[in-house]
């Protein structure tokens, strides 16, 4: 097989406020070093790597994670600019002449200078334009190849079916169109390379190409079996690939709607694809945690690259076809050197780098979040869990806030809010790991939970499996009731159930709180690479999970999946006290 040289920005996760993610930009460690597997590694802070794509020019890469947007200089690796966003981004794009950045975030889309000086101090970043999009929950956004136009796909919910398709003015932000059509939300959508079509992609296991000067529907694309996820037009724009929770990639003539190749050999969704700049090569990024490279003609699997341990969430080529970058959930974002199929490419000679204001502003971001998070913990210690007889709790750690009753028949946690909008794949997390997607963190090792639970005498059962076919999690039964006090010092409590929406059976206006219970599944056990046992949610932070996740302590018996095109559940926000909220939570095993 053949290996490629590959940049790598590594983020470490960053230590996170309990309210919003902390923005930690480590920016750039100090050098460039070439080795046998990468010919540049970066490191830094943050979580999953959900967009990366090349500037138009080449010259430069954008990376995403969490709220922050990063810019890159190709060749060296160096970061030149970072935007901060109040919420997470979910979708980013370069202008047609690499000057502008285009991002997607909660209920608002932003048009950056790209080539601002750089500035990295909170509030950091040039915004030139912004506006808001009505039920923009979750936003992806693209320009037109003009610069003039930006279009964007937005919901809120699973129950939002109306004006997920927009067209907007890029100089004023007014809104100038609005596409309908699809019969279920909208999540994937671009221009074509001459402007004069649109092609979007839906949950309604179709793709739909448009008029960009209308609003009409010309073709309608079918023959995937589920959610279309990633659309994308090949650069003469005669082509179009789309990818879907079916695991295949299709490519399709853009005129005729005719379907050309399918692409078989991921062994989950595939997120994304592209078009190289000749047109002759499709890359494809999967679940699986692997980008592949197909030849467009014959549809033929050319080389598998393999190395990113999570999903893989976005993929582009370079402008001059050589390169490819993914991004990835393991916090790494990948450049990888194509430029030769057959044969093995020498690592790069590159010099160390160093630069001064980088590392003082790494050293003084570092202090500062430091004694933030100091201050916090020592905040934490100091509430008192809401229980008859707190006094007479039964420590289970000198450090961690976990505890079980006299009686031992219950485990006592302190968690606080962190989220109380969007979609959820946690009821509870470990701090400074899923906080985007989940009601709680709790600062607490996971193993601790797992053996207080075993001291109740709660019955572990196993994690869901998902081959030959699904098979839910099982164990002990767990119920989880939740306790706060308001702004007045009154006391609150309900079962965890009432904090979390079942969109899939109660439209916004009329929600109904989830009735699923947890189980005792235990998360599951593996050998590292040195042969030692490893406890899974020590690695992804998995609690309690309302999707299906190997690595949660506790599951809900049912299957529930963690693609964000099939999340079923999300925030009951009505319910929810704000954020920062201390919860008491209590687990309380049940047979």
């Amino acid at each position: 097989m053949t290996e490629f040289n590959v940049v790598q920005i590594d983020r470490t996760v960053a230590m996170k406020h309990f309210h919003y993610v902390a923005v930690v930009l480590l920016a750039f460690v100090g050098s460039l070093q070439a080795t046998d597997d990468y010919f540049v590694e970066l490191k830094g802070y943050y979580g999953n790597v959900s967009s990366a794509a090349f500037s138009p020019d080449g010259k430069k890469v954008m990376t995403t994670s969490d709220n922050v947007v990063e810019i890159w200089e190709t060749e060296s690796g160096k970061k030149l600019l970072a935007l901060r966003h109040e919420n997470r981004v979910n979708s980013v794009k370069f202008s047609p002449d690499s000057k502008k950045v285009l991002t997607g975030s909660r209920k608002a889309v932003y048009i950056w200078d790209a080539e601002a000086e750089k500035a990295w101090d909170p509030g950091f970043g040039k915004v030139l334009l912004e506006w808001e999009v009505q039920d923009g929950m979750y936003l992806t956004v693209a320009f037109s190849p003009d610069g003039n136009k930006v279009l964007t796909t937005a919901t809120k919910n699973f129950t939002d079916q109306t004006k997920t398709i927009c067209i907007w003015d890029a100089d004023s932000g007014k809104e100038l169109k609005t596409l309908k059509g699809h019969t279920n939300i909208v999540i994937s959508a671009t221009f074509s390379p001459g402007g004069e079509k649109i092609v979007t992609g839906s949950w309604d296991n179709t793709a739909i190409v448009w008029d960009a000067e209308t609003g009409k529907k010309l073709k309608k694309l079918e023959g995937h079996t589920d959610s279309v996820v990633s659309v994308v037009f090949s650069t003469d724009g005669k082509k179009i690939v789309t990818g879907s929770d079916d695991e295949t990639a299709i490519v399709w003539d853009a005129e005729s709607g005719k379907e050309l190749k399918k692409l078989e050999g991921h062994t989950d969704t595939v997120i994304s694809d592209g078009f190289s700049p000749d047109g002759k090569k499709i890359v494809t990024t999967s679940r699986d945690r692997t980008a592949r490279i197909w030849d467009v003609e014959s549809g033929k699997e050319l080389q598998k690259l393999e190395g990113h341990t999570g999903s893989v969430y976005s993929v582009a080529f370079s402008p001059d076809g050589k390169r490819i970058v993914t991004g990835s959930d393991d916090n790494t974002a990948r450049i990888w050197d194509i430029s030769a199929l057959d044969k093995k490419p020498s690592p790069l000679d590159l010099p160390p780098v160093e630069d001064e204001d980088d590392n003082a502003y790494r050293e003084r971001i570092l202090a500062e979040e430091r004694a933030k998070e100091l201050t916090l913990i020592e905040a934490e210690r100091k509430i008192i869990p809401l229980v008859e007889e707190p006094d007479k709790l039964i420590p289970l750690d000198e450090q961690d806030r976990i505890w079980i009753t006299p009686d031992r028949k219950s485990v006592v946690l302190i968690g606080r809010v962190v989220l109380r909008e969007g979609f959820l794949e946690l009821l509870a997390c470990r701090v400074a790991s899923k906080e985007h997607e989940s009601i709680l963190a709790i600062r607490v090792k996971p193993f601790l939970i797992h053996a207080a639970l075993l001291a109740t005498n709660a019955r572990q059962g196993k994690p869901m499996q998902t081959k030959p076919t699904f098979v839910p999690a099982n164990g002990d039964k767990i119920n989880i009731t939740l306790r706060w006090k308001d702004n007045t010092g009154k006391q609150h409590e309900c079962p965890a159930q009432d904090w979390v929406w079942d969109m899939s059976s109660s439209p916004e206006n009329a929600k109904k709180p989830m009735t699923t219970h947890w189980v005792f599944s235990g998360s599951k056990e593996y050998q590292d690479d040195e042969g030692k046992r490893r406890y899974l949610a020590e690695e992804t932070g998995e609690l309690f999970g309302l999707s299906n996740f190997f690595g949660s302590i506790l599951d809900v018996p049912i299957e529930s999946s963690a693609d964000n095109t099939q999340l079923q559940f999300g925030c009951f926000t009505e319910r929810i006290p704000p954020e920062e909220t201390p919860v008491t939570i209590v687990l309380t095993p049940v047979r």
